[in-house]
């Protein structure tokens, strides 16, 4: 695979109540000379169904471990990455060994890595999952579920994976800012969630608006353009 037309671009997650920096997301982007940017939402299914996305996958869990580490020498950087891993590079026979391979290649502590999975996980055999994320937690590493409240979502699944922080769209987000019930509805999984044991992280955070509702919602981080 061609990786000199690919990027990585780096999104901030901060925390809601200290303001301080928790870390980043790594986001690829595609640059063509004829086209421009090209959106990930154009190129990764593609990818996806080609299975270039196990490559692809291993390019980008590469340079956000390089990253990383560089940022950790040079700046002192104390935060984590969060990596977007598809649910066809998770069910690669070799993707624990990738993964550790990646973490022992640029020295960076496993802890200050986070796997970020999708709700197409769920389409799987539940039990195996499980046991393929738990394999993945005893590296050290952690998991995020992405894109909450869009696809697959059973709060009884959800409840059964080893995960340490689930990321509301931010669908929820304009929903919740246009009915009250609907607000109510999520501000009671979000506290459920949060007395359980997990995190909660709202995606896609553009205003003050949006601010307030995550802030009214309890969640611990925010992550987006504002």
């Amino acid at each position: 695979i061609d990786t000199s037309c690919l990027e990585l671009f780096f999104q901030p997650q901060v925390d809601i109540t200290t303001k301080s920096l928790r870390g980043f997301e790594a986001l690829i982007r595609w640059y063509d000379s004829e086209l421009g940017w090209i959106k990930p939402e154009e190129f990764i299914p593609m990818a996806e169904e080609s299975r270039l996305i196990i490559p692809l996958g291993d390019w980008v869990l590469d340079q956000s471990c390089y990253y990383l580490a560089k940022w950790q020498r040079e700046f002192d950087f104390q935060g984590i990455m969060s990596i977007n891993v598809s649910p066809i590079q998770l069910k690669n026979p070799t993707f624990l060994f990738d993964l550790d391979s990646a973490i022992r290649r640029h020295r960076v502590d496993p802890k200050k890595i986070e796997i970020e999975i999708t709700e197409g996980i769920f389409i799987d055999n539940l039990d195996d999952t499980v046991e393929l994320l738990t394999r993945i937690k005893n590296l050290g590493v952690g998991i995020s579920l992405d894109d909450f409240g869009t696809g697959y979502s059973n709060f009884e699944r959800v409840l059964k994976l080893p995960i340490d922080i689930i990321k509301f769209d931010r669908s929820l987000l304009i929903i919740s800012n246009q009915d009250n019930n609907y607000r109510y509805m999520i501000k009671n999984f979000s506290n459920t969630f949060n007395e359980i044991g997990y995190q909660i992280l709202f995606e896609g955070v553009e205003t003050d608006t949006d601010e307030e509702i995550c802030i009214n919602m309890n969640a611990n981080y925010l992550q987006g353009y504002k």
